[in-house]
């Protein structure tokens, strides 16, 4: 997975590449798509990162993790990052770039869809917001809503293997702790609250799995610790 993104990903090779092309010893192609593919991955990791009204340190540290991109360009990446949070151009579109650079590359879209829910896992279960990103950015290159479950599984039910995990809480979490953070995520996911306000059937469904996934861990920590 890693190597398909290094192919599209030879970020900036910075001021070499650019004189080469300048002079005529690179193509346009191969200055401009992986280049053009950079920017719309930052562009999505930091649209996802940022639509929750705030950007975490982990969540950049994912970023940089999930997308390889050559050191000693710290500072640049981390200005466009902040300057691609604010972009206004859509979701969907950002995507279908992607998809028309890199026409028919299947294991490419997933990879990269892949990658965004690491950036929304990292602090804990995907919210709705990041959820609805996610969606949107699927949709845009060209993933089926059947391949977007399964992407999502891969990635959420490893991680929720451990009840705690499931909850986005520690393990020495206290039962108060427990108790306001299980209320928290079912307010958030519940699917009767979700379709009063119109959310997208798809998102709904997706909803009911998060929620039953948390009702049993809840349920799992509850008889570990003898909780009621």
């Amino acid at each position: 997975m890693l190597g398909t993104l290094k192919t599209a990903l030879p970020f900036l090779r910075g001021p070499a590449k650019a004189i080469r092309y300048q002079q005529g010893q690179a193509t346009a192609e191969e200055d401009f798509r992986p280049l053009a593919f950079t920017m719309a991955a930052i562009a999505l990791s930091a649209r996802l990162a940022a639509c929750d009204g705030k950007v975490s340190r982990s969540e950049y540290a994912t970023f940089r993790g999930a997308f390889p991109m050559p050191s000693g360009e710290d500072a640049k990446i981390a200005r466009l990052f902040t300057s691609a949070s604010k972009e206004t151009e859509t979701i969907i579109s950002q995507a279908r770039l992607i998809a028309k650079l890199y026409p028919g590359r299947a294991e490419l879209y997933e990879d990269l869809i892949g990658r965004l829910i690491q950036i929304a896992l990292v602090d804990g279960p995907i919210n709705l917001k990041e959820m609805n990103v996610l969606h949107q950015a699927a949709y845009g290159i060209g993933i089926s809503k059947a391949q977007f479950d399964e992407i999502l599984r891969r990635h959420v039910i490893p991680a929720s293997s451990s009840p705690y995990a499931a909850l986005g809480v520690a393990s020495s979490a206290t039962p108060d702790q427990l108790k306001r953070r299980y209320r928290q995520i079912m307010r958030e996911y519940h699917p009767d609250g979700l379709e009063a306000c119109g959310v997208p059937p798809e998102v709904v469904a997706l909803a009911a799995e998060k929620v039953a996934a948390v009702n049993a861990a809840y349920d799992a920590i509850r008889r570990q610790r003898g909780l009621k």
